[in-house]
C-alpha cells in the first residue's frame, strides 16, 4: 500500500559514546495505516504463524489486527514502543507482551523499581496478557506467566550501539515462538541475537542471521 499524501516514516537516531541511544520519530505515512485498510491483510494474517507489532502505527489498527488474529487462533506478540495504554480487550488478545522496565511501569500504572518486577508483571498478567517479557538491558530478560517465572542473564559483550537491540530481540523471539512455547531457551536465543546486534553500528545492518546466532550460542555456552 502506498500513501501518496505523506512521506515514509523516518527515525533519527542519536547514539552516545556508551552505546545508548535516543530516537526521534517522524511517523509520516505510518499514521495513515488505519483499520479500513486491514481488509487487504486478512489473507496475510491467515498465512502467518505469529503476528508481531509495535506502537508506531495507530492504536486502533494495532487493536483490530490483534483481535482479528486472535480470533483466527494466531499468536500475537506486541511490543508497545513507544509506550501506550492498553485496553482490556486488546490485552486479552496478546500472547506475548514484550516491554522494557519503564514501559512495564507505565502500562501497569505502577512505580518503577528494580525489585518489583514480579508485582509489575503480575499486574500485566491479571490484565490479560498470557506471557509478560520484561527486557532489562545488561541485566538480561525476565518472563512471567501463570506457570513459571524465569530470569535469563544477558551475554557479556562490548556494546557499540544499542540501536535495534529491542527490535532484534522481538524478531528473534517471534521466530522461535512461532513454532514452540516460550521458555528459557527461547529467551536465551533472543538474548544472543540482541547481544550480537549491540556489538555493531546501525539498525537493520546490525541484525544477525540465524546461523550467526546459533554459532554465538555455541561459542558462548558459558558466557552468561
Amino acid at each position: 500500500m502506498v500513501d501518496k499524501d505523506h512521506p515514509t516514516g523516518t527515525a533519527l537516531i542519536f547514539v552516545a559514546d556508551s552505546g545508548e541511544n535516543y530516537i526521534a520519530v517522524a511517523p509520516g505515512a505510518n499514521g495513515s495505516l488505519l483499520p479500513e485498510y486491514l481488509i487487504n491483510l486478512k489473507d496475510l494474517l491467515k498465512e502467518a504463524d505469529i503476528i508481531v507489532m509495535q506502537a508506531e502505527i495507530p492504536y486502533e489498527t494495532i487493536r483490530q489486527i490483534a483481535l482479528t488474529a486472535s480470533r483466527m487462533g494466531k499468536k500475537v506478540l506486541f511490543n508497545p514502543a513507544p509506550a501506550c495504554r492498553i485496553d482490556s480487550e486488546l490485552m486479552k488478545a496478546i500472547d506475548i507482551l514484550v516491554v522494557n522496565e519503564l514501559e512495564a511501569a507505565f502500562i501497569s500504572g505502577m512505580d518503577y523499581r528494580n525489585e518489583n518486577l514480579n508485582e509489575t508483571a503480575g499486574t500485566l498478567l491479571k490484565a490479560g496478557a498470557r506471557n509478560v517479557v520484561i527486557t532489562l538491558g545488561k541485566e538480561g530478560v525476565y518472563l512471567k506467566n501463570n506457570e513459571e517465572e524465569i530470569h535469563v542473564p544477558a551475554f557479556r559483550v562490548q556494546a557499540v550501539d544499542t540501536v535495534a537491540a529491542g527490535d532484534t530481540f522481538c524478531g528473534a523471539l517471534s521466530v522461535i515462538c512461532a513454532k514452540k512455547k516460550i521458555d528459557y531457551d527461547t529467551l536465551r536465543f533472543s538474548n544472543a541475537a540482541a547481544a550480537i546486534a549491540v556489538t555493531r553500528p546501525g539498525a537493520q545492518s546490525s541484525i544477525p542471521q540465524l546461523e550467526e546466532v546459533n554459532n554465538f550460542l555455541l561459542e558462548n555456552a558459558n558466557n552468561i
